[in-house]
C-alpha cells in the first residue's frame, strides 16, 4: 500500500538538471498538459505539454457549468478591473492544447482584455474547473461548456492513475508528465533553484 510506497521511494528527487524540480501537477488534463508559459509566464524546460489521453475517467474529463454575469462585473471590479455591464465575452486566442489563452470582454465601459485564469479566478475554479472551455450562451446567465479540471501544467493526476493502474512504473510517468527529469537520490542533488519572481 501507501507506507510501502513511500519506502520504496524514500530518498529518490525528480531533478533536472541535477536541481530538483518544480513538481506542477493538476487533477485532469483532457488532452494536452500544458506549459507552464502559457499559465504562469514563466518557462520551466520540463513543463511542457504532453499528450494525456489517460484521464477519461475523471469526473471532470467533461463538464458544464453556469455563473451569474453580474456577480462576474462585480468580481472584477472587486479584482481592480474597471468594468461596466458586460454584454459579450469573446476567446481572443488559444493555447497548444485547445484552452483558453485571452479573451475580449465588451462592456459598456469598454473593453478589457483577460487571462483565461484572471477569468477563472473572477469567477472561482470550482464554477469554471479549467480554461478548456466554450462559452454556449450569455445573458443574464453564462453558460460554458468544458473539459478537465485544473491549470494542466505538469503531471495529470487521473491520467498518472491511469497509467499506473496499466502497470507502469512510477518512474516511466513521471519522465513522461515531466519530459528531460530524472530521477536522483537526494543525497547527489544540488540545492533547488527557487522560480525567478
Amino acid at each position: 500500500g501507501i507506507l510501502h510506497a513511500v519506502e520504496a521511494t524514500r530518498g529518490l528527487v525528480v531533478t533536472y538538471q541535477d536541481a530538483p524540480i518544480y513538481a506542477a501537477f493538476s487533477s485532469t488534463a483532457a488532452g494536452l498538459t500544458e506549459d507552464a508559459m502559457n499559465v504562469w509566464s514563466k518557462e520551466y524546460p520540463y513543463l511542457k505539454g504532453v499528450e494525456c489521453p489517460f484521464d477519461l475517467m475523471s469526473p471532470y474529463y467533461q463538464w458544464k457549468s453556469s455563473f451569474k454575469i453580474d456577480t462576474l462585473e462585480q468580481n472584477l471590479r472587486e479584482q481592480g478591473f474597471p468594468v461596466g455591464m458586460i454584454t459579450t465575452i469573446t476567446p481572443l486566442s488559444f493555447s497548444r492544447g485547445g484552452r483558453v489563452a485571452t479573451l475580449r470582454v465588451l462592456h459598456s465601459g469598454g473593453e478589457l482584455v483577460l487571462r483565461g485564469e484572471e477569468l477563472r479566478k473572477a469567477v472561482g475554479y470550482t464554477i469554471i474547473p479549467s480554461t478548456q472551455f466554450a462559452i454556449e450562451s450569455i445573458g443574464e446567465d453564462v453558460v460554458l461548456s468544458g473539459f478537465g479540471a485544473g491549470h494542466a501544467v505538469g503531471m495529470c493526476q487521473w491520467g498518472a492513475k491511469e497509467l499506473a493502474e496499466l502497470g507502469y512504473p512510477f518512474s516511466t510517468i513521471l519522465q513522461y508528465y515531466y519530459p528531460g527529469t530524472e530521477l536522483q537520490n537526494m543525497t547527489l542533488t544540488k540545492a533547488p533553484i527557487p522560480p525567478s519572481s
